[in-house]
């Protein structure tokens, strides 16, 4: 099986965004929900995870190789979160055990290796 795409989320403060995206920077699937900023953090992660659903829902989804997530704000390495500043319910988010630990970028990656 090809492994030759990556899943791509942006969480931001008005939507969360995802994409399915091969090695030539071509969007393949999109998906988009309403950032619910104004709610607890366990209601945006659900609406993280719908992105997330919808974006696995088609066949491609079976080749993605990796998840990139993107947020603006700190990660913090050492506890393995991240603050989005731009959504004030719930944060800081943490990051998922099975993500690894090598870096900062790979501790904010959260909860996005269940969903593979």
């Amino acid at each position: 099986m090809q492994t030759d795409l990556s899943a791509a989320l942006d969480i931001g403060g008005t939507k969360i965004a995802g994409a399915l995206v091969d090695a030539h920077g071509r969007l393949l699937v999109r998906a988009a929900r309403p950032t619910p900023a104004d709610q607890d953090g366990a209601t945006v992660m659900r609406a993280v995870a719908e992105v997330v659903r919808e974006l696995a829902a088609g066949p491609d989804w079976a080749r993605v190789a990796a998840v990139g997530i993107g947020s603006a704000g700190p990660v913090d390495a050492q506890a393995g979160t991240v603050s989005p500043v731009n959504i004030p319910a719930g944060a800081p988010f943490r990051s998922s055990p099975g993500c690894g630990r090598s870096s900062a970028t790979a501790r904010s990656c959260w909860s996005a290796t269940g969903w593979r």
